[in-house]
This record gives structure tokens, sequence and C-alpha cells, in this order.
């Protein structure tokens, strides 16, 4: 028996019904596009120096946050949140931090460093300290980039005076994290250069200077000079530590301290080695430190100055201890003082890591390492250096609390940079590009891309 017209008519309203219902889910589907760009952002709730565990999976407070256009990061309490349009001083709130700023652009994401060039701020503090107090250590011709010289006077500026160090930022500091970029890196680390800062834990490492290029030539320490003149004057000098009164134009006998009599005069050289050969400087045939604070006299406790003058004659310290057969890297080091330890104080000084038979040195907080650091964020071997094809290449050996390289310029995040992490404060951030494909995924080189190798 056929249909009547009523049931026709009421099959056809459900059919169109049907079908229209799945066309506004189609039309729904088709407007919900994948987001340019995925975070992965993990904060450690603890705050403690600004680090982030890489180690534990407890204490961590992860976020999937999906980025289509200028936006900017913000952080309050263990929360990141994320608003549209860019980062302006009128946007900040009380209870926030602002983590990262990016600007989209002609189908790209640019990351936005906004702080200030601390070397700026540097250069205008020595001014001002010039100006102020007539500091006679510091020479006209030393720059703020590569000579000791600045940074020690730094130090003595924030030790020997009760003024506040008024540092102008517009954010945070913005790491590289090292462990992310060895794995897509053709150095399988990343390649220092001049000027880099590190850090391991809560302790700073700034890359001062690198000598890759060897002159054997060079003149070294005359050893047979210490006695080469002698005065037979009864009331002659001599060295309080080889008893010597002889002396030569390249190994003076000098005054350093405030010690007078018998104790007044040591040799240069003399000085050197029991700098190099003292307990609490951590020497080895690998790595001679430097502490500022260390830099005295056993006996009567005044600070060595690091640039003698000797009849118009300057003998730097830093420079003599410099290996002049073997490549050397200069960093200097600056470790916060322990909240657990009130007696303790920040560290400053110089490493000198030279390069002989071995081309890959360990970092880390075990004596059997051959750059040894004291300091409990610092795992037992926390990174790697090595010396391949006159590079000088940075490594992360799974640590703690990771090996990171500051942030010193504005970065495109380009698809093949898709898997870069940063830290900011205990903020990790991972960036996921989709547009990345599989095919261009193995033939990447984060270095490339974030122009180090430039």
């Amino acid at each position: 028996m056929g249909n009547c017209h009523n049931c026709l008519q009421q099959q056809q309203e459900q059919v169109e019904i049907q079908i229209n219902n799945h066309t506004e889910v189609e039309v729904q589907q088709s407007q919900e596009q994948p987001p340019l760009l995925n975070l992965d952002v993990k904060t450690w709730q603890k705050d403690s120096y600004s680090l982030y565990d890489y180690e534990n999976s407890n204490f961590i407070h992860s976020q999937q946050i999906p980025i289509n256009g200028t936006s900017y990061l913000t952080c309050k309490a263990n929360k990141v949140l994320s608003y549209e349009g860019s980062y302006s001083r009128n946007n900040d709130i009380n209870d926030e931090t602002l983590l990262l700023s990016l600007e989209y652009e002609n189908d790209t994401f640019q990351l936005q460093n906004l702080r200030y060039n601390r070397r700026l701020q540097t250069q205008e503090l020595v001014e001002d300290y010039q100006k102020e107090d007539g500091d006679k250590l510091l020479s006209e011709n030393q720059t703020i980039n590569a000579d000791f010289q600045m940074s020690f006077n730094i130090q003595k500026l924030r030790t020997t005076t009760n003024r506040q160090l008024v540092c102008v930022e517009k954010g945070p500091k913005i790491w590289l994290v090292t462990r992310s970029i060895q794995i897509n890196s053709i150095n399988e680390g990343l390649v220092l250069k001049v000027g880099d800062e590190i850090k391991l834990g809560r302790v700073k490492l700034t890359i001062k200077e690198i000598q890759l290029q060897c002159d054997p030539q060079q003149d070294l320490l005359d050893e047979a000079s210490i006695c080469s003149v002698e005065d037979k004057n009864e009331f002659s000098k001599q060295c309080r530590i080889c008893l010597s009164t002889g002396e030569s134009p390249s190994n003076p006998l000098i005054d350093p301290c405030k010690c007078i009599g018998s104790t007044k005069y040591v040799h240069i050289n003399c000085l050197l080695r029991w700098i190099q050969q003292s307990s609490h400087f951590n020497s080895n045939a690998y790595c001679t430190r430097f502490i500022w604070k260390s830099l005295e006299c056993e006996i009567c406790k005044s600070v060595y100055p690091p640039i003698f003058d000797r009849n118009g004659k300057k003998f730097n310290l830093i420079e003599l201890s410099k290996p002049k057969d073997k490549p050397y890297i200069l960093m200097e080091f600056h470790q916060k003082r322990q909240h657990d330890n009130p007696q303790s104080n920040d560290s400053n000084g110089l490493y000198i890591v030279n390069f002989g038979i071995k081309k890959e040195l360990k970092i880390g907080r075990n004596h059997e390492v051959e750059i040894s650091i004291a300091d409990i964020s610092v795992s037992r071997e926390h990174a790697h250096i090595k010396l391949v094809d006159n590079k000088i290449i940075l490594s992360d050996k799974r640590s703690k609390f990771g090996t990171l390289v500051l942030l010193q310029k504005n970065i495109t995040l380009t698809p093949q940079l898709s898997g870069l992490e940063l830290q900011i404060k205990r903020t990790l951030v991972k960036f996921n590009n989709n547009l990345i494909s599989q095919s261009n995924q193995k033939q990447r080189d984060f270095e490339l891309y974030l122009g180090r190798n430039e």
C-alpha cells in the first residue's frame, strides 16, 4: 500500500533537517582551523633562583596555549596567561610578570627580546664610578668586552660602596635551552662565542675571550730569570716565597700588599705560582680559577690588585696566567649567595680553561671533572665543552637544572625551529609549529635558524 501525502511530506522534512544539520557541522569544522603556533608551557611551582627542575615531574604546572597572531605571555603565581595584541608598559598588571612577546607579521612570528643591553648599563656604571670615585686601577684603554679588570672594578664598586645597582629592564632574561638545540644541531651542541652568557643552575659564566690559535714562539715565563740579577747589598729586597734577592725586568720584586719587613716583597712569578697552586683556587692542568674575594694576601688580608706597575711596566696576573702554547677560553663567573647560609657572599672571578691533551672537558660539581664548580645547583657532571674544528661546543649532560645560554637578540620563529625550548624564570616554553613537514624536519639546524653561525 502506498504512502500517504502526509507521510511523504514528513520524511522529506526529516531528510532536509539531517542534510541541514550535517551541513552546519561541516561548516563548523571547516571554520575550526588549527592554531599557527602551539606552546607547551611548564612552570615549576617552587620559586628558587629562577630555576626549572628538568628531572622532577612533580610540582610542574603544565599548559597548552594556542597562538594565532601577535600575542604576549605573562605569569601569575604558577599559571601562564596569554593576551592578544602587542605588549606595552600600559598592559602591566601588578600580580602578573611578563614572560615573552610574539609579533606576527608576513606569515611569520618574531620573538621580541625586550631586555636592555646589559653591556651598555655596565659601561654607564663604570663611567659613573670613574667620575665619582676616581678608581686608579681602571686604565683608559681597557674595554668592557674582554678585559677582566673591568669586572674586577665593577665588583669593587659593589662591595666597597653602599650604592645599589639599578638595572633598567624592559623584560625578563630569555634563555636558550641547550639540550633542545643540541638534538637539532650538526655540532651536537651550541657553538660558544665571545659575549655568550651561560647559566648552570644558579651559576653564571660569561665568555670573555676565546683564543684557538697558538703561537709557541711567544715568550713564556722565564723560570731561570728569578735569580738572574743578584744584589749583594745587605739590606736588599728579598722574596718572601723563594727567599732570593735577585730580580729581572721580566720578573721583578714587587710589594703587592700592606705587609712590611721581610714579607713585604715577592717575585711576580712566585706570586703567580702561589695563586695558581693555592688550594682554594682549585686549579688543575686544564683550569685555573681566580676568585676576587680570595685574591688576597694570606698574612695582611689585603686584596691584591690584578695589575701591578713596576718601573713603568705593567704586569697583569691574568695575562701572565694565559697559556701561550694551547687553545684556551677565559670565562667570568658569578655565583649567587646561598639563602641557607647567611654568612656566604656572592662569588665573582675568572676561569682560564685550556685544551691540552684533552679536547673535551667536563663541567660539574664532582671533583674529578676538569672544570669544578662548587654549588649545589650544579650537577655532578653538568655539561661538556669540546674543541672541534676550531669551534668550542657546549652540550648539556641531562643536568637537573639545565644548561642555558642567554638570548641576546630577536629571533624569527620559522617552522624549522619547531621544538625549540626557552626558559624564562621558572617557566619552560616549547614552540611547536604546525607548518613544519616531515621532510624538512630531518634537514634542519637550530643554530642556523637562530642566527648564531653568522
